[in-house]
């Protein structure tokens, strides 16, 4: 597996991910957008020369946000994830997400790797409405 800062070469792989991943995808100008911020670090998870992954993340200083980050179903399992993540761990000493109250398997890899639940913001996904469970990385430094 490799891991690669997502240019505009990767992007139609990637938004083909976010369709398959997700029931409100984002917009590929989303994507493109993203990848002109200069507090925005994206990165694909490469297998076999495929992209199998990839996660979108907003650093400030030692805090980071991951804004986005998902696995193509076909390498689910097979630690593409757990790569990502150590990429973003690379960059920021503090992480938080927000992931779907519903997102079961996702709470407990981010659980696994070191993330604590905060909470929840009521009705902040749409499509359909749900609850988001806020996560944070690097509280106890």
């Amino acid at each position: 597996m490799q891991i690669v800062p997502m240019d505009e070469k990767n992007l139609y792989e990637v938004y083909e991910i976010e369709k398959n991943c997700f029931s409100d995808p984002w917009k590929i100008d989303i994507f493109k957008d993203q990848l002109q911020q200069n507090y925005s670090y994206c990165f694909v998870a490469y297998v076999g020369g495929q992209v199998a992954g990839y996660v979108m993340m907003w650093c400030f200083g030692d805090e980071g946000e991951i804004i986005n980050i998902a696995t193509d179903p076909n390498y689910r399992r097979q630690g593409v994830a757990k790569e990502l993540l150590a990429a973003c761990k690379k960059i920021c000493k503090k992480i938080t997400l927000e992931v779907r109250l519903s997102n079961v398997a996702a709470i407990h890899l981010y659980e696994k790797h070191g993330f604590k639940n905060m909470g929840t913001r009521k009705d902040y996904y749409k499509n359909p409405t749900e609850d988001a469970v806020i996560m944070i990385l690097g509280l106890e430094d």
